[in-house]
């Protein structure tokens, strides 16, 4: 054979320990399979196949892996290069030809004084051969007989047999028998039902009988494989009929009589095999009790177990597996049945501290749990994508949607995000930032009267709540201001807000009313609260409610485009919402505004000034809708930081509001003065110095509007230099 160095080098590294090189080398096999044309060589076929093959008796661990690895990727990539009846003809030659005198492999291996290497060699290839042709698909394309011939594919039943027959001759080896059982679940799932009677009743019967006297350590793999077996027994009148004979027929032995889902028995081994087993065999457990109904029968108590305070860290790892799995797999419905409240606070409470043993599984499973739910809405976050379907269209199982989990969390633990440490993900504002459109308005509406709630009566939400009763009141409180902040946004997220404004006013106001504590005044009768508000939890409330303003206005002015069109004033959403706040806040301040004056001069004309300069603005006016957001939004800021600066400031721009009319309606102008965009650039240059992110960023999208208009003069342009130099000036100074 003359193949390249390069080539054999590639078997050397697939039979390594490193699986990323593995894999990169299979990768590269494959593809040396073919020329450029995509037809195969034939040398580096047929040489390829016979040291796959050989390769599955490797007396190394890693070496077996990666050929029976490799062979499955050729069979699939490439599957008319190796037919099913020379992939046994193979088998025959490199792996069941010392056979021939005994299928016992411990007597092949004394009558031709093997060493005990080869005869493990030999026991780990026999399991190989029938895993390998379950992965590529071989079973299920060519055993059954309801289906057309496919060809090169089709195997007989005496066929397949003697790779059954060889493998379970295997199982009585005590080291071999939790292998013995992985394949078999394969071997059953992938072959027809007729299949499965004539080949596997000997063996269903030993396993059946181990089960029922004793709890082993190989307690889940049987109780799997018996579910396996179980389903795939229950065929149709249909395939009955095809088959001639009764459904019954398909039994073995008494194994359906006796495996009653609802008995004790069932019911106990269940709950212990869940107890004691760990990794795949738990997800593959949770996908044969939910399809055969049985994990409802045996949930409640299961969960009371795993809940448990006193529970293992074993139990807590697998109740935090069982959660994702059905988080990601089986839907609505499971979820909202799993995900009860004492199942929500362990999971949270595992991701409470960096500490606990179970910290970083807990991480890693909510975060793959979150991407899984959230995947179809992250693709383009500005744009509505459908949810995807199915990924496995022959069960049908998809992921919870996101409005599901976020119920389950927002309902049953609404402060779980502040419970999470730092590094760990939060469940509600990962979905809120990722998948926002796909939750209900109804869902988030909910969750904002709940923290509404919270921040009135923190108290009432510790009890029974040990985490929470540690947590200082203002922290509470601070939480649900900013958790507020992030459910409206995601209910008014232009373009396509979820809730008419009218619907959120009461959450608006809010933020204003506690907000105005910090000028200790009386709080309405319906916002009474347990204990008093401090002044940093009125400021979170102000810094909360400026940052949803400060969103508004970002998102609805989209970029100026390169056919240099006018940059959009924001969405009237924004002004909308700010006359509705400021209308508010003067019924608010009625009662109080003379007091308030006192420490907030003018407040009565301030607040009248942008309620007139608001209903005044027209939606197609850019940069008078522009000004009179600036006042309300200057005003807003000025309510929570009184100075004279924006007392002045907020005069200016009322005013400028007023002459700009005036010149459009023809009125004559007043020359005494500066022109209105010189002293409206004085504003822009007072407020763009703020410390407020808010103020800046209003004053800005003004001046964008003052450009884009054609209202700025030389005069403005002035003044922006003379404000330049005297920075500089003072620089040069320090």
């Amino acid at each position: 054979m003359t193949v390249d160095r390069n080539f054999l080098d590639l078997f050397w590294t697939i039979s390594g320990q490193d699986r990323t090189k593995r894999n990169e080398a299979i990768e590269q096999l494959l593809c040396s399979l073919t020329d450029n044309n995509g037809k195969g060589k034939p040398e580096y076929v047929d040489y390829t196949k016979e040291r796959l093959v050989k390769g599955l008796k490797s007396f190394s661990a890693d070496a077996r892996v990666g050929f029976s690895q490799t062979l499955c990727s050729l069979l699939c990539k490439h599957p008319s290069f190796v037919t099913n009846s020379q992939l046994l003809e193979l088998f025959n030659k490199h792996i069941y030809s010392t056979a021939a005198s005994s299928t016992k492999v411990s007597l092949i291996a004394y009558q031709q004084r093997y060493t005990l290497q080869e005869e493990k060699s030999i026991k780990y290839a026999y399991i190989l051969c029938p895993r390998v042709l379950c992965e590529a698909d071989r079973i299920t394309q060519v055993c059954s007989e309801l289906y057309l011939s496919s060809g090169h594919l089709q195997l007989k039943l005496d066929q397949i047999k003697p790779v059954v027959d060889r493998f379970l001759s295997l199982s009585s080896t005590p080291k071999l028998k939790a292998e013995i059982l992985s394949v078999s679940q394969l071997l059953v799932s992938k072959l027809p039902p007729k299949f499965v009677h004539k080949l596997f009743s000997d063996f269903a019967q030993k396993v059946w009988q181990l089960f029922s006297l004793t709890d082993s350590e190989l307690l889940g793999d049987q109780l799997l494989f018996l579910l396996r077996l179980r389903r795939r027994l229950k065929v149709t009148s249909q395939v009955a009929v095809y088959y001639r004979f009764s459904p019954q027929g398909l039994d073995v032995g008494e194994l359906p009589a006796s495996f009653d889902l609802s008995s004790k028995m069932f019911r106990r081994k269940l709950i212990k095999s869940f107890q004691n087993s760990t990794g795949d065999t738990v997800l593959s457990l949770v996908d044969e009790t939910v399809e055969q109904t049985a994990l409802k029968i045996i949930w409640p108590k299961l969960s009371g177990l795993l809940c448990d305070e006193n529970a293992s860290v074993r139990c807590r790892k697998t109740l935090m597996q069982i959660a994702s799995h059905i988080i990601c797999q089986h839907g609505d419905d499971w979820t909202r049945y799993i995900l009860s409240e004492p199942v929500i606070l362990v999971l949270i409470r595992q991701m409470s501290k960096p500490t606990l043993s179970c910290f970083e599984d807990a991480c890693s499973l909510m975060r793959q749990c979150l991407q899984t739910v959230c995947a179809p809405y992250t693709k383009k976050r500005a744009m509505v994508v459908q949810p995807a379907e199915p990924t496995d269209a022959d069960d049908g199982r998809r992921p919870t949607s996101p409005s599901t989990l976020f119920s389950c969390f927002a309902e049953l633990h609404p402060t779980c995000d502040l419970i999470c440490a730092h590094s760990a993900p939060k469940p509600l504002q990962f979905l809120m930032n990722f998948a926002h459109q796909a939750i209900g308005s109804e869902a988030l509406v909910s969750y904002a009267n709940k923290l509404m709630r919270l921040f009135i009566q923190p108290k009432s939400f510790t009890v029974g709540h040990p985490d929470l009763d540690a947590i200082d009141q203002n922290v509470l409180r601070s939480f649900a201001a900013f958790q507020l902040h992030r459910v409206l946004w995601c209910l008014l997220r232009p373009p396509t807000p979820s809730v008419l404004l009218g619907s959120v006013e009461h959450f608006l106001t809010f933020f204003v009313t506690f907000g105005l504590t910090i000028h200790n005044l009386p709080i309405p009768a319906e916002y009474q609260s347990e204990t008093p508000i401090g002044r940093s939890v009125a400021n979170t409330c102000w810094l909360s409610f400026f940052r949803l303003l400060t969103q508004l206005a970002s998102h609805s002015e989209p970029a100026v485009q390169k056919s240099h069109d006018k940059v959009s004033a924001p969405h009237s959403l924004l002004s909308d919402s700010l006359l509705l706040v400021t209308k508010a806040t003067t019924e608010l301040l009625d009662a109080t505004i003379d007091q308030l004056e006192t420490s907030v001069p003018r407040l009565s004309s301030h607040l009248h000034q942008s309620v007139s300069l608001l209903k005044k603005a027209r939606s197609e006016d850019k940069l008078g809708l522009a000004m009179a957001n600036l006042h309300a939004v200057t005003l807003l800021y000025y309510l929570s930081n009184p100075s004279d600066a924006l007392n002045v400031l907020m005069d200016d721009l009322a005013e400028c509001f007023k002459r700009r009319r005036n010149c459009h309606k023809g009125h004559p102008v007043n020359d005494s003065g500066p022109a209105w965009p010189s002293v409206l650039t004085d504003v822009v240059l007072g407020l763009i110095s703020n410390p407020s992110i808010m103020l800046r960023s209003f004053a800005r999208n003004l001046f964008d509007q003052l450009i884009v208009n054609g209202d700025a003069s030389r005069e403005c342009v002035r003044l922006i230099c003379d404000v330049s130099n005297t920075r500089v000036d003072r620089r040069n100074v320090k």
